[in-house]
């Protein structure tokens, strides 16, 4: 059965949460769509609430819009199916999926209320709720008088169920004989492997082993994989190996293992997210990459140089890390084999930035495997960039040498200064220190930054608890921001001439053509900017906040470098976002510490809400570049 897209899935919970009619055009200002594509998914949650059989249905009236008709039991099922993840469920509906999972034979209600200490009623219920929640995996709860109730659906979607579950439950008991014999065949295997696997990676896998051994006992095969992904994957260095690993499985279980579950092993294996590749290993030497993975590492690489720093073009750990991450990525989306993020939530607070250009790439980037990425992948790829940003920002930093001083012992303070690299790994040098040597190690060292335990009347010294505890890490990062001066890579490219405080535009394009032309009239910039600006535009919004956007276009359209700053009077629909705050760069950088002491800033201040309302205020340039030069940050 088909599913409901995430703009449908959006728009149900939507309609689950207010109450009332809505029109069309008011949803559709909502989730920044037209009145027909509300209207076309709302026929689409209909349809698919009518195949559910849920007493639940969209009612339409004229002139008042449409709203969602249900019973506060089935809206709250429909809720916790709209956000399947196995940690939802209660205690007894997972052991119930799990039990249905492991039979061949009809399940009796009879047997579900013995089993769990239930009434029938509250049986009854539990299969509602596995039903709706089978649906997120293709799958479905056949009901047969007087058989009973079994899983019904593909069995390829049956183990990918049966896994997450596996996994949540820390492996069920039934499979601790056979989790000691599979365990050792599945080192033999890795040990051949020329990437190691990631540890998440190694579970998964071992789970998917497991669970094809017990649906093999059962009788319960996956269906012969077509020649096409045959071939394909039997192409593939790691086929061999996962061809020896069943064969291995066959021996020790004494089961006879059909070819394609070969084939469904080797997809998964191909599927794995693996280590980073060793510094030494070179890409041209590694034979197991196919062509499209370093096609769009390349896309990658291209766009994040022209949006954050042309000398992360350059940087050979994070092509190392994206060409292998992409090496797995497009292989498990080929064949939608789905990996769980479990910091995708974290990642999503934390680098709201990086996730966001991230998304905006992969739906405008000219790759059609990636236009319905998961945001599970959206994450691990915003790690990547977010990481390789931090590390070329920690470049450019000006502190270089740092020192600890420690009163408890030289032990304590090597693991401060242990923690200390792991928050600002860029950090070239970091020494330690007693107390009563400091003065000395100081006059030699001559450090930027003192970490110490003790008092030391030092304007370099930032005080500590001896365990350099979490609290110590937050407040010594917000320490050293709140030592910058006001916003000053922003303010040192703006001028008087490209300040326009009651800007006005009817859309994206027309703020874009506007600015790029008075930059080129005053003469800061050639008229192919305003062509380069609006085809970069396509490759990606560059709204990198809900209310500000940074467009910009090629170093050689640039004759003097500036930007121009427009505060809408109106604001303009900018790819989803409504921007009334924009920033046209127009910047030929000398190095690549000035564009990454730009973007830092433009970012930072994307993510101070109050100060950028005060910005907003701003009627002339004295009192806009006051703020600038001020930074005050909101709380």
């Amino acid at each position: 059965m088909e599913q409901l897209n995430h703009r449908q899935t959006e728009l149900l919970l939507f309609l689950l949460n207010h109450e009332g009619f809505h029109t069309s055009q008011s949803i559709g200002e909502h989730f920044q769509v037209t009145s027909r594509t509300v209207r076309n998914d709302a026929d689409r949650i209909a349809a698919v609430l009518e195949e559910w059989q849920l007493d639940a249905e969209v009612v339409r009236k004229p002139s008042e819009g449409i709203k969602l008709r249900t019973s506060i039991k089935t809206a709250q099922i429909i809720k916790m199916a709209l956000e399947p993840k196995p940690h939802t469920l209660s205690e007894p509906l997972r052991e119930l999926i799990l039990e249905l999972s492991g039979r061949r034979k009809f399940i009796q209600l009879q047997d579900i209320m013995n089993t769990y200490f239930v009434s029938r009623s509250k049986a009854v219920q539990l299969l509602d709720e596995a039903k709706l929640w089978l649906r997120h995996y293709g799958l479905d709860l056949e009901r047969r008088k007087p058989k009973g109730v079994r899983i019904s659906g593909d069995e390829w979607n049956l183990r990918r169920m049966m896994k997450d579950l596996s996994i949540e439950t820390e492996r069920p008991a039934s499979f601790d004989y056979d989790f000691q014999l599979v365990f050792q065949e599945f080192i033999k295997m890795e040990q051949a492997l020329r990437f190691p696997l990631t540890d998440r990676a190694r579970n998964n896998l071992l789970y998917h082993t497991l669970i094809f051994i017990q649906r093999l006992r059962l009788g319960k095969m996956i269906e012969k994989t077509t020649t096409d992904i045959h071939e394909k994957i039997n192409d593939h260095p790691e086929y061999k190996l996962a061809v020896q690993f069943v064969q291995g499985i066959s021996e020790v279980f004494q089961i006879t293992i059909p070819a394609q579950e070969a084939d469904y092993f080797a997809l998964h294996l191909l599927g794995s997210k693996r280590e980073r590749m060793n510094e030494k290993e070179t890409l041209d030497s590694w034979k197991l990459l196919d062509n499209d993975a370093v096609s769009i590492m390349e896309k990658f690489i291209e766009a994040v140089a022209s949006d954050f720093s042309s000398d992360m073009a350059y940087d050979d750990d994070f092509k190392r890390a994206l060409v292998l991450h992409f090496q797995t990525t497009l292989h498990r989306l080929r064949y939608q084999l789905r990996v769980d993020n479990p910091m995708l939530a974290e990642t999503k607070k934390e680098y709201a930035s990086s996730f966001e250009w991230v998304r905006h790439w992969t739906q405008t980037v000219d790759e059609p495997l990636l236009k319905e990425v998961p945001e599970d992948e959206i994450g691990f790829l915003a790690i990547h960039l977010q990481s390789a940003i931090e590390r070329h920002r920690q470049m450019n930093e000006p502190v270089r040498k740092v020192l600890v001083v420690c009163e408890t012992g030289m032990g304590t303070a090597y693991l401060i200064k242990e923690k200390f690299n792991n928050l600002f790994p860029g950090i070239r040098e970091t020494e330690v220190s007693s107390v009563h040597n400091w003065k000395l190690k100081e006059q030699h060292f001559h450090p930027d930054l003192i970490l110490s335990t003790v008092t030391i009347d030092d304007e370099r010294v930032f005080q500590i608890s001896p365990v350099f505890s979490k609290e110590d890490q937050e407040a010594l990062v917000h320490w050293m921001n709140d030592k910058e001066d006001g916003w000053p890579a922003i303010a040192q490219y703006c001028d008087p001439s490209l300040f326009f405080p009651a800007f006005t535009a009817d859309s994206r394009e027309q703020a874009i053509e506007k600015l790029a032309g008075e930059l080129a009239e005053k003469g800061f910039a050639f008229p192919s900017l305003c062509r380069h600006a609006l085809e970069r535009e396509k490759m990606g919004s560059t709204a990198i906040s809900p209310e500000i956007a940074i467009p910009h276009g090629h170093a050689e359209d640039v004759k003097t470098s500036a930007i121009a700053i427009g505060i809408l009077e109106h604001p303009v629909e900018w790819e989803g976002e409504t921007i009334s705050l924009i920033f046209f760069i127009a910047v030929e950088y000398e190095s690549s510490g000035e564009a990454e002491a730009l973007f830092k800033e433009l970012f930072q201040l994307s993510e101070q809400k109050t100060f950028t309302q005060k910005v907003k205020q701003a009627k002339t340039y004295e009192e806009f570049l006051g703020y600038l030069q001020k930074k005050e940050v909101s709380e």
